[in-house]
């Protein structure tokens, strides 16, 4: 009915040409709409779009004058709460913060507060939970001093949603802002109590002294002090039973609190410990993954060295027998056949090569990487290799090895924008140490510890292979200056 009469009017102010009159009418139509949409799911996505056409409607006719500044700001405001019912996060970000950027500039400090948690909301709807910190504690900093019932009121909700967004940042001085926001809710309720309190202890004087009045008017006699007595009577009995009942009340809430915070506690601990197993296990499933892995290689480099390989060169021989036994000339086919046999027999080699360096297999690590260093190496960046007391371990450690060494050059080729790398091996007092420098662009290495996954799978991989190994990983880097990666592993010897 509301948006019947306003369509109405809207048309009455259209013929009169008057701009403020249709921009406050078409507002109050983009608002019914909005109000409707909660009652009616059936038109939910109809009844937006007919809220965000009056709401356009509205800030254009109300133009660029600051006489109704309030009102646009108003408007933006809903238009953030209307794109947000409609999973439009950037958009409810846009017109929130022009709606407080319009706000301060009234001064409007309670509907300043309101949009800055409209903003928070959005951020923690899409997990950005520091942003949504940032603007709750914005709001709080505004009403922090404020007496007003709806100060105190926002302040109360404030806490208790910083309480929520830091447990999900797992800082746990969540507990402080719960316990504040707590604090507040008891005080509002004990104002009610005590307005309620007083409310009763008014209505009941006014009782007693029409009471008494009656009395006296009645009889000064024995009657009004016995009258009297049983007044005083029942309001003690009155007084001590409300006393009674609020230290009941008092007492209940202490015990809740003392219930919520062990429950709190509790929950805490099982999320550590859920934490814990859930990152052993995908410590123990990425190093299977990787021990199957390089398994396979191995196994696949075996099989094409020792068995393809060796036939190819068996059938080329075979060739060359025949064309000893045949009479001048021989046939081109042959001569063909053994060259393509030679090329698929030297790609067979460097694919095994490939797979798994035949050099770690028969020379060692040392030998190894300073084949890895001279491949790797080209006109856009050098490989250097040093190293001190390295001698031949067993075999699976030093594939180990060869690896993790092989994806950090990848990593340095890939991202690093290096010119220079250094590769050097040592071995003391029963561990291997290696470490790996570059003169690259380097990275954030703290971005890095809280979202390691942002940084490749790579990464979390070699991180799972040294802790299984009972290693030590360290990364030092800084932002266009290069970068160092230290590693120490116990030795398994052959």
């Amino acid at each position: 009915r509301a948006i019947q009469y306003l369509k109405v009017s809207d048309s009455l102010f259209v013929s009169l040409k008057n701009k403020p009159l249709i921009a406050k009418n078409a507002q109050l139509l983009a608002s019914s709409y909005l109000h409707t949409y909660a009652k009616d799911t059936l038109l939910n996505q109809h009844l937006l779009d007919k809220s965000l056409l009056y709401f356009n409607r509205a800030i254009y006719n109300y133009g660029d004058s600051t006489v109704f500044l309030k009102e646009k700001a108003v408007a933006y405001s809903d238009l953030s709460t209307l794109f947000s019912l409609k999973k439009d996060i950037l958009k409810t970000k846009k017109y929130a913060s022009i709606a407080i950027a319009s706000f301060k500039k009234l001064k409007d400090t309670i509907a300043i507060t309101t949009a800055l948690n409209n903003l928070a909301n959005n951020y923690w709807t899409e997990k950005n939970y520091v942003k949504a910190k940032q603007y709750y504690l914005e709001a709080l900093n505004l009403i922090k001093y404020s007496k007003s019932l709806k100060a105190i009121q926002f302040k109360e909700a404030f806490y208790e949603n910083i309480a929520y967004v830091l447990y999900d940042l797992k800082d746990y001085t969540a507990f402080n802002y719960l316990n504040k926001s707590f604090k507040i809710r008891d005080s509002l309720r004990d104002v009610e109590i005590r307005t309620i309190l007083a409310k009763i202890d008014a209505e009941f004087n006014a009782e007693r002294i029409k009471k008494q009045e009656e009395i006296k008017r009645l009889s000064e006699t024995r009657e009004k002090e016995r009258s009297q007595r049983l007044n005083t009577i029942l309001i003690i009995g009155f007084l001590l039973s409300l006393t009674g009942g609020f230290f009941l009340f008092r007492y209940m809430r202490m015990r809740r609190e003392k219930l919520e915070l062990e429950l709190s506690k509790n929950q805490l601990l099982q999320q550590k410990k859920y934490d814990r197993l859930k990152q052993e296990s995908q410590t123990k499933i990425i190093n299977a993954a990787l021990d199957g892995k390089e398994q396979e290689r191995q196994e696949i480099a075996q099989i094409l060295h020792d068995s393809v390989s060796a036939l190819l060169s068996s059938a080329n021989l075979h060739l060359q027998a025949s064309k000893s036994q045949l009479e001048k000339p021989i046939p081109q086919e042959i001569s063909k056949t053994q060259t393509i046999l030679s090329e698929a027999s030297q790609k067979i080699r460097n694919l095994s090569h490939d797979i798994l360096s035949s050099v770690l297999l028969k020379f060692g690590l040392g030998y190894a990487m300073q084949d890895l260093c001279e491949k790797y190496s080209n006109s856009q960046i050098t490989f250097e290799f040093k190293e001190d007391n390295i001698n031949r371990y067993d075999q699976k450690f030093e594939i180990k090895i060869n690896s993790i060494i092989e994806e950090l050059i990848n990593n340095i080729i890939k991202h690093s924008q290096a010119t220079k790398a250094l590769i050097y091996l040592k071995e003391e007092n029963k561990k291997i140490e290696i470490l790996i420098k570059d003169n690259g662009i380097g990275f954030d290495t703290e971005e890095m510890k809280t979202n390691i996954q942002t940084f490749g799978i790579g990464l979390s991989q070699i991180q799972a292979r040294i802790s299984s190994m009972k290693g030590l990983f360290k990364i030092d880097s800084t932002l266009n200056k290069g970068t160092a990666v230290l590693i120490k592993v116990p030795i398994t010897y052959k």
